[in-house]
């Protein structure tokens, strides 16, 4: 790829539950990548309210200052609560290659998920209108072509952005201009 042609734009929006999120778009040759990252802040609070609560419950163990079972139940639920933030995403993101087609990538602190989708089954991308538990969410959808009949591909559905923020990701993907980074 050519780095001589390297465009970076990023800017920061929120989720429909208001948590703050970090877009960046790059932009190199004939590759756009499109990375939506969710602010870590509060799982980094919780890891380590977690990491402290087991502490305490081993200590107060070796101590006998409280029954094993309350113990068990504390080193249980911070096993459980570890893993919820283990693998919460972190990042989404989409790769589109001109010519090629879409790499579509999850990213948690695990873990990394992706899908290549070749440019000959995508029909169109479209930001689509669902209803989930009494709130109206857009989400942005591709929609390929299959033997059988077509099939919608929803992306970012981890994060959750806002309207504006797939707005942007549209537009970009359709090589038109963005609307709010410049």
């Amino acid at each position: 790829m050519d780095k001589g042609h390297l465009n970076e734009k990023y800017a920061n929006f929120r989720d429909v539950n208001g948590n703050k999120l970090r877009l960046y778009m790059n932009e190199v040759s004939t590759c756009k990548q499109i990375s939506i990252l969710s602010d870590q802040r509060g799982l980094y609070k919780q890891s380590i309210f977690l990491f402290a609560t087991a502490i305490i419950a081993l200590v107060l163990l070796e101590y006998n200052l409280v029954r094993i079972e309350l113990i068990v139940g504390i080193l249980f639920f911070t096993i459980i609560c570890s893993y919820s933030i283990c693998t919460a995403t972190i990042e989404e993101s989409l790769l589109i290659v001109e010519g090629l087609g879409i790499e579509i990538n999850k990213r948690n602190a695990i873990s990394t998920k992706k899908l290549f989708l070749p440019k000959e089954r995508i029909k169109m991308i479209f930001i689509n209108e669902v209803i989930l538990r009494r709130k109206i969410l857009f989400i942005l959808t591709i929609l390929l072509r299959d033997v059988d009949c077509d099939k919608l591909i929803p992306l970012f559905i981890e994060t959750l952005p806002e309207l504006k923020l797939l707005k942007n990701v549209l537009n970009y993907v359709q090589y038109k201009k963005s609307e709010v980074i410049e």
